[in-house]
C-alpha cells in the first residue's frame, strides 16, 4: 500500500476503552478509479499479511521512533505529564510506572509485536463502513 497506487491516503489509530474492549481503525482514502470496495480488500490483505510476518525491523524502528517523539511531547506540558501519571496510577497502581513506560515500549521486539496482534488484531472481527460522497465531484 505505501508504494503502489490504490489509495490516497492510508493510516491507523485506537480508541482505547480501560474497561471494555478497545477499537483499532485503519482509514483509507482510495486513489482516483479505485472502488472503496478494492482498497478495503487490499487493506485486509495488508492486515492478514502483517498477522502472518509481523513488521521486520525498518518497521519498528520506524514506529518505535514514531511513539518515541510522541510519549516525549505528551510529557513536555504540566497537564500531559499529570494525564500520564494519573493514567499509570489508574492502570498499573503506580504513578512510577509513566519513568518506566518508554523504555519497556522500546524494548519489544517484532516476534512480541507479532504475538499482541496475534491476540488483539481478529480478522473475523472486522468491519467495514464506507463513506460515499452523494454526488461526484
Amino acid at each position: 500500500m505505501r508504494h503502489g497506487d490504490i489509495a490516497n491516503e492510508v493510516h491507523g489509530g485506537s480508541l482505547t476503552n480501560r474497561s471494555t474492549a478497545s477499537i483499532a481503525t485503519i482509514i483509507g482514502r482510495p486513489a482516483d478509479g479505485v472502488s472503496n470496495d478494492r482498497l478495503a480488500d487490499a487493506i485486509l490483505a495488508e492486515l492478514a499479511d502483517f498477522l502472518d510476518r509481523g513488521p521486520d525491523g525498518d518497521q519498528l524502528a520506524r514506529a518505535a521512533a514514531q511513539y518515541e517523539r510522541d510519549w516525549l511531547w505528551e510529557l513536555s506540558t504540566t497537564s500531559g505529564r499529570s494525564d500520564a501519571i494519573n493514567e499509570a496510577w489508574l492502570l498499573h497502581g503506580s504513578p512510577g510506572e509513566v519513568n518506566t513506560h518508554l523504555s519497556r515500549v522500546l524494548a519489544l521486539t517484532p516476534d512480541d509485536v507479532r504475538a499482541a496482534a496475534a491476540r488483539w488484531l481478529d480478522p473475523a472481527a472486522t468491519y467495514t463502513l464506507h463513506y460515499l460522497a452523494e454526488s461526484p465531484r
